[in-house]
């Protein structure tokens, strides 16, 4: 049995938080974490890198969505979505006896929230301009045929 997009995209944005939840308490190990912590791009450690990457993933689930005209989110429920996921992931661990609570990674998560929120604010507005100029071509379009049959 196909199962398609319109029945999927609901699902992505809840399964990605769920996965994230998921990642955010399981003990990763020492090895993955002193790889994550240890390695840097240009001083930069990549975990924090990663805690933006993950939160920054919603705005590119709720764009697809948006662009296949499934369900998305609109922007105020979006943001708390993405702005509460930065805090709770990383406020969980302190609960979890082998993770620990780093103030330095939930900063790098509300960065990727910011950009989330950003990328989809500009998306709408883009759409509605779009929508704006769609609709005074229609507009337009029936102006001229009225005017054409009043000719006629």
């Amino acid at each position: 049995m196909k199962r398609s997009n319109k029945t999927i995209f609901p699902f992505l944005i809840p399964l990605w938080f769920c996965i994230l939840l998921i990642l955010n308490v399981i003990p990763i190990g020492n090895d993955l974490n002193k790889e994550l912590s240890g390695n840097k791009i240009l001083e930069f450690r990549i975990d924090y890198l990663v805690h933006s990457l993950t939160i920054l993933c919603f705005a590119w689930l709720n764009l697809v969505a948006r662009s296949r005209r499934q369900m998305s989110l609109k922007l105020i429920p979006f943001s708390l979505l993405v702005l509460s996921s930065a805090a709770l992931y990383e406020l969980v661990q302190c609960f979890i006896p082998w993770r620990s609570f780093n103030p330095v990674d939930m900063f790098y998560g509300y960065v990727g929230a910011a950009l989330a929120i950003l990328f989809v604010w500009l998306d709408g507005i883009l759409h509605k301009d779009a929508r704006v100029l769609s609709n005074q071509s229609k507009l337009e379009l029936k102006i001229s045929l009225t005017d054409s049959q009043e000719i006629g």
